[in-house]
Order: C-alpha cells, then sequence, then structure tokens
C-alpha cells in the first residue's frame, strides 16, 4: 500500500506544473490510491499458497519467492526487544549479584570476614571525616561567620589529618 501511494504521487508530481511546485501547492491525498491495488499487485506477483510458503521458509536458498510474513508469530518489534533487553539485562545484574554473594558466604574458606569488615569500617571512617567539620560541636558556624575564619578551620582539620 506504501509503495502505491509512493507511486502515485511520484506520477502526480511529474504533472503538476512549476509554480505550484515552487509555491508549495502540492496535495498529499491517501485518496489516489485506486481501492483495486491489492488486484494489480497480485497480478504480477501471485501469492503462494500454503504448502509453497512452508517449503520456501524451510528451504536454504538465498533468493526466496517471498520476503516476509505478516503471521510470523517469532516476529517481534524492534522497540519491544530492546524494551526487554533492559529488563533482560537488570535480571541477569541481579542474578550475577545474588550468586556472587552465595558462593561468597558458600564456605568458610570464601568467606573472609575480618578483611569485609576492615573495609566496610575504613569506608565509614573516611565517609564521617569528610564532613567531620561540619558535624563537630566545637565548631559551630553559623550564617554571620566570616569565610576567612571558616577556611582557617578547614586548614586546621587538614593539617591534622
Amino acid at each position: 500500500m506504501m509503495s502505491e501511494y509512493l507511486m502515485k504521487h511520484y506520477q502526480y508530481l511529474e504533472n503538476i506544473s512549476f509554480e505550484d511546485l515552487m509555491i508549495n501547492n502540492i496535495q498529499w491525498d491517501v485518496y489516489r490510491i485506486p481501492v483495486t491495488y491489492k488486484d494489480a499487485l497480485q497480478a504480477v506477483n501471485p501469492p503462494l499458497n500454503a504448502e509453497e510458503l512452508a517449503a520456501e521458509i524451510s528451504s536454504d536458498k538465498k533468493v526466496k519467492k517471498h520476503y516476509y510474513s505478516y503471521d510470523d508469530p517469532e516476529y517481534e518489534l524492534p522497540i519491544n526487544a530492546e524494551v526487554n533487553n533492559v529488563v533482560k539485562r537488570r535480571f541477569e545484574d541481579i542474578h550475577y549479584k545474588m550468586f556472587s554473594a552465595l558462593r561468597k558466604y558458600n564456605s568458610l574458606d570464601s568467606y573472609d570476614f575480618y578483611n569485609e569488615r576492615d573495609e566496610k569500617e575504613k569506608a565509614a571512617t573516611k565517609l564521617s571525616q569528610k564532613y567531620a567539620i561540619w558535624n563537630n560541636p566545637s565548631s559551630t558556624f553559623d550564617k554571620f561567620t566570616p569565610a576567612e575564619d571558616i577556611k582557617k578551620k578547614v586548614r586546621a582539620r587538614k593539617a591534622e589529618n
């Protein structure tokens, strides 16, 4: 149907005047497609019967008598495939994390409790030191503290570390 639409409008564009083309007086009309376009198409390219279609689909020939089938139950729109891929990737990530955790806690040989605890404590200490100057009650800042005083306290705090 789309090819018939394009062919009819190509013929229409060949017949309009140059002035109409310049002033963009082009009327795109879907009703230029004849009602019997399918009969004209099937006169040139007759449809295959069910046995021929099945034989063509299962054959190894590179050039086939058909190109696609609207009745293909396996066909999936590309946008749906992309959406499913995102969900599939997320599921695989969760699956990987879950099984790596199971492998980690599977036996005493594969699980190092003390090393993991040390890493967590270091991360917590580093995070608490990052904002320590703001949480220290002895160094309270109000909105009237000059910026230079704050900078001096920050430099002093960095010098301690």
